[in-house]
């Protein structure tokens, strides 16, 4: 639950510091046939390995606990499942984490779990999303949206607006978007939960670059990218790399363009997590259009640069060089 809220960055921290013991509950839960406990134990890590840029690893944990002989309680099976979705999804998984998904809801469903149901819904149309199903992702985001309200559940309904704002932003509706990214982000703002600050700060900033306010873009990027530096969320940091980049490239800095997408670029690698199919539209333009700005040589060698960069490297380069 801290992971959700404003004690983010010590949770985080704690939970590092007992990986070790985590992992050893969890290898015992399989050895004894005990999937009850592990499920539960897997299902609540799930979090701290979607903020630390680890889905692999929670998904195999899932994984292997879904597939024990011995079956869990139909709500134990629920919360894993739509968890193993979420880190399905994170690897690009996006097939498997549609299927995973689906087979939560219908547990939800048969459980008559109105908050569970709206979980599944909501993950099921992000996937959608980053699948490039807009339309569908924008009716299961909506049904979602309304069970979230109807629960009083403010942290999952800011997720929620999160997600409906990008969809219809990426459908060009930038009036919308910008006004669901302002009302998750006064949710967050409300909890102190500096991962959604972030993610909203982030999503205003693409609808600010999408209007052509670069300048304020750029702000808005670069302090996404400190909250998620300061709260240790690397899953989302190459999506704000990727942007500082696109932002370069339309200002004609095509070096600076590339130098940040290589160090994105080796971030993904090194999380297993690829840029989602529904980005390529809005991002391959700008690559290709600041490929031509230099020479392919140029553009090469700045790529390998990024990709050689540190992450602590890569983060100064992007708030320190900024293209305002």
């Amino acid at each position: 639950v801290a992971l959700k809220r404003a004690a983010q960055r010590e949770a985080l921290r704690e939970l590092a510091d007992e990986i070790g013991n985590v992992r050893a509950a969890l290898a015992w839960s399989l050895e004894s046939e005990e999937p009850e406990a592990g499920l539960r134990l897997a299902s609540a890590m799930s979090e701290f390995w979607w903020r630390v840029g680890r889905p692999s690893e929670g998904s195999e944990w899932l994984k292997k606990m879904l597939s024990a002989g011995k079956p869990a309680s139909d709500l134990t099976r629920a919360k894993a499942l739509v968890q193993a979705a979420r880190m399905a999804w994170a690897q690009g998984h996006l097939e498997r984490a549609s299927a995973l998904a689906e087979q939560s809801l219908v547990l939800w469903r048969d459980l008559n779990d109105k908050k569970g149901v709206a979980e599944a819904l909501g993950i099921s149309g992000a996937i959608a999303h980053f699948a490039g199903y807009r339309d569908k992702a924008l009716a299961l985001l909506e049904e979602s949206l309304a069970l979230f309200r109807e629960t009083g559940d403010e942290w999952y309904t800011g997720l929620n607006l999160l997600w409906l704002a990008d969809t219809w932003m990426r459908e060009g509706d930038y009036r919308q978007a910008a006004a669901l990214f302002e009302e998750a982000l006064t949710l967050f703002q409300k909890q102190g939960d500096r991962w959604g600050i972030g993610f909203a700060l982030g999503g205003s900033g693409d609808v600010a670059r999408h209007q052509g306010n670069y300048r304020q873009a750029t702000v808005l990027h670069q302090e996404a990218l400190r909250l998620h530096l300061e709260e240790g969320n690397k899953g989302d940091i190459p999506f704000s790399l990727e942007a500082l980049a696109i932002l370069a490239a339309i200002l004609g800095q095509s070096e600076r363009a590339a130098q940040l997408w290589g160090a994105a670029d080796a971030l993904r690698e090194a999380l297993h997590t690829p840029l989602p199919p529904s980005y390529q539209d809005d991002y391959a333009p700008h690559v290709n259009a600041a490929r031509e700005g230099i020479s392919e040589a140029a553009f090469a060698a700045a790529w390998a640069r990024g990709k050689a960069m540190t992450l602590d490297q890569a983060a100064k380069y992007a708030m320190d060089k900024a293209p305002l």
